[in-house]
C-alpha cells in the first residue's frame, strides 16, 4: 500500500503519470546530466571542482551502468584518485581524495532524486568511509609526541 501512494504523490507532484526509464543509466551519462545541472546551478570554479572529481569516474567506469556500480568500485576510484596527479612522485593530498569522493557520492544522491539511480545504490555508497592515511610507525617524523 506505501508503494502506491508513494507512486500516487509522484503522479501528483509531476502533474502526469511517473515516466519509467527502460534502459539504465551508465555512469557516464549520469555524469553528463549530473554536470550540466550543475553547470545550470553552480558558479564556474565549483563546476570545475566536480568536473575534475569525475574525470578518473568517466575514464574507469563510463560505460558501466550505475546498477552494477558499488562500494568495492568506488574503493578502487578512491585508490586510483590517489595516485592520480600529473606529478606521480607524490601522492594526491587524502583531504582533496575525499572531497572528490563525496562530490561523487552527491552525485548519486542527485542521481536518486531524479530518478536516473536507484536508491539503494546511492545508500551502499554513503556508507562507504573516507580515506585517511596510516602513520607510517617507522618514520618518526610523522608521530608527534
Amino acid at each position: 500500500m506505501e508503494a502506491y501512494h508513494r507512486e500516487v504523490a509522484k503522479w501528483l507532484t509531476a502533474g502526469q503519470a511517473p515516466v519509467k526509464k527502460d534502459t539504465v543509466t551508465t555512469i557516464g551519462e549520469l555524469v553528463i546530466l549530473y554536470l550540466d545541472w550543475r553547470e545550470e546551478n553552480c558558479d564556474s570554479p565549483q563546476l570545475d571542482f566536480y568536473g575534475d572529481a569525475t574525470r578518473l569516474l568517466v575514464s574507469l567506469y563510463g560505460l558501466q551502468p550505475t546498477d552494477k556500480f558499488g562500494s568495492a568500485d568506488l574503493f578502487t576510484l578512491q585508490q586510483a584518485l590517489i595516485f592520480s596527479r600529473k606529478d606521480k612522485t607524490k601522492p594526491l593530498c587524502w583531504t582533496t581524495v575525499n572531497k572528490y569522493v563525496k562530490a561523487i557520492k552527491n552525485m548519486f544522491e542527485w542521481g536518486v532524486t531524479e530518478d536516473q539511480i536507484d536508491e539503494v545504490i546511492e545508500h551502499t555508497l554513503s556508507h562507504c568511509p573516507s580515506w585517511h592515511p596510516t602513520p607510517n610507525l617507522n618514520d618518526t617524523r610523522q608521530i608527534q609526541r
